[in-house]
């Protein structure tokens, strides 16, 4: 049992930096392509992941940087076990609420919050905003660059721990640490993914 304080997801306005969005909630660049393929188990590789990093950079330099999401992958895996094996599942998340600074590593993460303690602001925008967060569930728990690149192999693993094919909220633990937990500003293996029900869509967070 997970004794630790928990992110709680809260209801916000919705602000976004990326391009139209596909059906289903896919991102899509300008030239009308999804933005973030992923190979058939789920895990962004190489040029995915390099276009949602370089699209996050661009938002930066927009003048814009309260503003800024890293775009969450969007895709889909096919559980091998569980309630959902061999049943595609799609996720996406239009809000990229927990994905705000996941072009950092989680030790620029920790380090920037530990040396925020002695007033060193980071240079970095998002960083910035982040390192003030602390038990703002409000503002979510983030996912570092480590957790990002393995987004839909997370997703997946958590679906093949599903209690049932009903449940739309499912706890899993990572194999190692993939962001922040927002209430204790610590790293952590531990995470949720939520089902969007109206637009079939499964998002993930760390807690």
């Amino acid at each position: 049992m997970d004794h630790a304080p928990q992110s709680r997801e809260a209801p916000q306005p919705e602000q976004r930096t990326a391009g139209p969005r596909a059906p289903g909630g896919a991102a899509r660049g300008p030239a009308g392509g999804a933005t973030s393929a992923t190979a058939a188990h789920g895990i962004v590789h190489g040029d995915a992941l390099a276009g949602l990093l370089a699209r996050a950079v661009a938002a930066r330099s927009s003048g814009r940087p309260m503003l800024l999401r890293v775009p969450t992958p969007a895709g889909a895996v096919t559980p091998g076990s569980g309630p959902h094996k061999d049943v595609s599942t799609s996720y996406a998340d239009h809000r990229d609420k927990h994905t705000r600074v996941a072009d950092q590593s989680l030790a620029n993460m920790l380090s920037a919050y530990t040396a925020s303690l002695t007033g060193t602001v980071p240079a970095d925008a998002g960083l910035a905003t982040f390192v003030t967060k602390k038990g703002v569930g409000s503002y979510g728990s983030q996912l570092s660059s480590e957790g990002l690149a393995s987004y839909g192999a997370l997703v997946k693993a958590a679906l093949e721990a599903a209690p049932s094919a009903r449940a739309t909220a499912i706890h899993h633990t990572a194999a190692t640490d993939i962001g922040v937990n927002i209430m204790t500003m610590a790293a952590t293996k531990n995470y949720g993914i939520n089902k969007d029900v109206d637009r079939n869509l499964w998002h993930l967070f760390p807690r």
